[in-house]
Formats: structure tokens, sequence, C-alpha cells
């Protein structure tokens, strides 16, 4: 049984020079090794894509790439076979031992525009292979699928694709399948979450990110510490309401025996009344005759 949440390999289908190549993470560190142009960047960039599929925010022009020239060019210059979509997955396993796939389907548009789609991946047993999933058979060759084909394979595999129309709405999956530590609900979270990953790729921690990584990393830690307080606060409110309930509860029994005691002093004084009365109609009977 693992204690956290971890990325077991890093999948690429349609990148430039890549057709179809997973790489296997190690639980603490992984080296990408290559000349220049082999490709370390764009393994980078397709990881970067699948932590952060934004494209408003998505800018790789500081890279040095004669493809980076402007907006997310340097994303739509890594993509591989026109006409065809890109895929970057992680491949994930759950501290429950459950298998989760996180990934994007990246289609081009008019240069440098790229349309992403992000999309998870549940149900998949630990014997399916990335390829199987992320590629699909035509005759003796292996072909790029679209998303539709894409989701019959995962459902063929056991599994359930679920699609998102916007990164916001990923992220919550993300985090509420515990990939992730935070929600990035916000923009600022999501900005912060950018400039970290940018540092990781060009090497050097910025000024901002030095003095504000651990307010970002550990922001649960307050969310935290809010959740206990107001657990507190309805524990107190709980108990002021159990106290309520029983005053009311003694008071409706106080008042019960008032309203007994009163319908009984009512009945008896009814009954005198009735007494007194035919005793004085007796005595007119008595008096008549």
């Amino acid at each position: 049984m693992t204690t956290r949440t971890r990325a077991a390999a890093l999948a690429l289908v349609n990148w430039k020079g890549v057709f179809y190549e997973r790489y296997l993470l190690d639980r603490h560190v992984t080296a990408l090794e290559g000349a220049n142009g082999a490709g370390k960047t764009t393994v980078m960039i397709a990881a970067y894509v699948v932590l952060l599929p934004d494209m408003s925010r998505l800018r790789f022009t500081n890279l040095g790439e004669t493809g980076a020239t402007g907006g997310d060019k340097g994303i739509w210059g890594r993509l591989g076979e026109p006409g065809r979509p890109s895929y970057a997955a992680l491949d994930v396993v759950l501290p429950s031992r459950r298998r989760l796939v996180a990934g994007v389907h990246l289609e081009r548009k008019g240069e440098p525009s790229v349309e992403p789609t992000p999309f998870i991946v549940s149900g998949l047993g630990e014997d399916v292979r990335l390829q199987d999933l992320l590629l699909v058979s035509q005759g003796d060759s292996e072909a790029v699928p679209e998303l539709p084909e894409l989701r019959e394979s995962a459902a063929r595999l056991g599994g359930r694709l679920q699609a998102f129309p916007s990164a916001r709405d990923y992220f919550a999956a993300l985090f509420d399948n515990g990939v992730t530590p935070l929600r990035l609900g916000t923009d600022e979270e999501r900005n912060k979450l950018n400039e970290m990953l940018r540092t990781s790729m060009t090497g050097g921690i910025s000024r901002a990110l030095t003095s504000e990584l651990r307010a970002f990393l550990l922001k649960e830690e307050g969310g935290l510490a809010d959740t206990l307080q107001r657990m507190r606060a309805n524990l107190d409110a709980c108990r002021r309401t159990r106290t309520e309930v029983q005053e009311s509860r003694r008071l409706e029994q106080e008042i019960g025996r008032v309203f007994d005691a009163g319908q009984t002093m009512f009945a008896a004084a009814f009954l005198a009344t009735r007494e007194r009365a035919d005793e004085l109609s007796r005595r007119v009977v008595d008096a008549e005759a």
C-alpha cells in the first residue's frame, strides 16, 4: 500500500520526432539525457501541458528554441503529424492502488494556436498498457485515435474516460481524486503553479517563487486550520443547541404540569358548580311543593 500519489510513467503520442513513447518515472528523481535536439525539452513540455493544460499561461519563448517565437507556437511547432491529434498523459498510482491516467488531447488550429482538451481515464487494470489505450490498430499498423476513439478504447479496456470543458474542471477532478494537493480554482494558484513549473524547466529559483513557495504548497494547512476552527465552532453550537433543547424540554414539562394542574382545578370547579346548581334546583322544587 503506497502512502501517497505518484506518477509512474509519462506517455507522448504524435509529437515531433515521437510517434509513441513511454517514459518510466522514478519515485524520487528521473533524469533526461540526450544530445541537443534529441527532444528533452519536448518531453518536459508534454509533462508541463498535462499538469497545466491552460494555453493562456503556457509560454515557451525563453527556452531558446527556434520554434518558440511567440504565443504557444512552442507547443504548436513540437506536435507531430498534421491532421491528427497529439496526446500527453501521466500514468498515476493513487494511495489506494487505484490507477488513473491524466492526459490532454491537443489539436492544432491556425498557427500558433493549439486547443487542449484535458481528460481523465479511471478504472484501468494494472496490466493494461498505455500503448493499448493511446493507439488504435489499423491492420498491421497503429494509428493515433481521435478523442471518441480513445473513449471507446478506454471502455473496451474496462475503464472510463471523462473529458473536461475547462482546465478548472480538470484541476478540480485531479484534486478530488487525490492527485494534486490544491484545487487550483483561482488564477493566483494557477499562476504560482505555472511559475513553479517554468522555474523547474529553465533552472534557478525566482525571488517570487522563493518567497511564496511555502505559502503556495502548504496552503492547505491554513485550510485545515480553518476547517478545524469551523468544526470547533460547530461543536460549540451543537453544545449550545443541546443545552437549549434540554431547557426547552424542562420548560415544556413544567408548563405541562401547570396545564394539568389547571385542567384538574377547572374540572373540580366545574363539578362543584354543577353540584351546587343541582342542590339549588332541588330546593326550588321543595319550595314549590
